[in-house]
């Protein structure tokens, strides 16, 4: 048996308390190496769903529609939903970046899909002052930005909310439409409320548009798309924050009640061509948190689809609400 051996066994039996450390360390090493490694990686994801909030990017969409003139093939649309203002909101310089990129990018048309409020009170609010002065950040394009409510927005609309939007310049569209010249020919929108807190009235909102015509439509919660009466070509849409937690082979794992699992985000289309396009949105509910899921601003831009001409939206059978047996396509 090798001297240094003997020696260091002797030194062992001397000090029992050493030698006992090395048996367990031995024996736990692995595991306790797994368990540092496993608390390592949880306290990383949680500084990233935190941080995450904070990174902003563009997404760029191609929408082709029906009926488009040519001479607004290109068309670019600027489209921002669910900011939740709150005063951690104005500790970070996003708003401001939001602003910059949407500046940058000089779209045709800049559109805001509801939930500039944050009900909960938990995390605060800002006053309607200060709503008024975030929101103009945003108004970049007189005459060419409109904005619909959403749920949230609904119980501060009697605390001046309405009013807070109406100040920025922005155009509040309440079950009502406009028909805008851009590029030399109309282009139709309609907006809408949200339609679960407030029932909407989808004839008051399409009334007197050409049919023959492209329809745009703002609403905020993407369940309008199915509901037999839109009759939209394209629906804007955002409410579920792209699921704001997405975890990897499960997607979105937080979807506000209510929301279809196949609208969390991206475009939708349905047999008959009618689509629908919804947005992840700026800012966060409930958890200040997300993940595989940042906050962007949407850019879509319109192309006349190959077969121009449009036809009407056929007629809906009886009881189709478009739950999820309706045929639908992401793209």
């Amino acid at each position: 048996m090798p001297k240094c051996y003997l020696i260091n066994m002797n030194f062992m039996k001397k000090n029992r308390f050493i030698f006992h450390c090395a048996r367990i360390l031995r024996r736990f090493w692995l595991p306790a190496a797994a368990g540092l490694l496993l608390l390592g990686s949880g306290i990383r994801w949680v500084l990233t769903i935190l941080a995450e909030p904070a990174e902003l990017v563009a997404v760029y969409r191609e929408v082709a529609l029906p009926g488009l003139p040519e001479e607004q093939d290109g068309l670019k649309i600027a489209v921002l939903s669910d900011l939740h203002l709150r005063p951690a909101l104005l500790r970070t310089d996003l708003l401001p970046r939001a602003a910059a990129l949407i500046a940058r990018k000089r779209p045709d048309l800049i559109l805001l899909v509801g939930d500039y409020y944050n009900r909960y009170s938990l995390f605060g609010n800002l006053s309607m002052p200060e709503i008024t002065r975030e929101l103009r950040r945003f108004h970049l394009l007189p005459g060419r930005t409109f904005a619909v409510t959403g749920n949230h927005d609904t119980t501060a609309m009697n605390k001046g909310l309405r009013e807070a939007i109406q100040h920025t310049g922005i155009r509040l569209l309440e079950y009502e439409n406009t028909t805008l010249i851009l590029r030399g020919r109309p282009l139709q929108l309609a907006g809408i409320n949200d339609f679960h807190t407030d029932p909407a009235c989808l004839a008051r909102a399409f009334a007197g548009l050409d049919r023959s015509r492209p329809i745009l439509l703002l609403a905020h919660n993407p369940e309008l798309f199915v509901m037999p009466d839109n009759v939209a070509d394209l629906t804007i849409s955002g409410h579920t924050h792209g699921g704001q937690i997405r975890l990897p082979l499960v997607g979105a794992n937080y979807l506000p009640r209510r929301a279809e699992q196949f609208f969390d985000r991206g475009l939708f289309r349905k047999q008959d061509g009618r689509q629908l396009v919804v947005t992840s949105g700026l800012g966060t509910s409930l958890l200040p948190a997300r993940w595989n899921c940042p906050p962007e601003v949407l850019f879509l831009t319109l192309h006349p689809a190959p077969e121009q001409k449009k036809t009407a939206p056929p007629r809906p059978e009886a009881g189709e609400r478009g739950s999820g047996k309706t045929p639908l396509h992401n793209r």
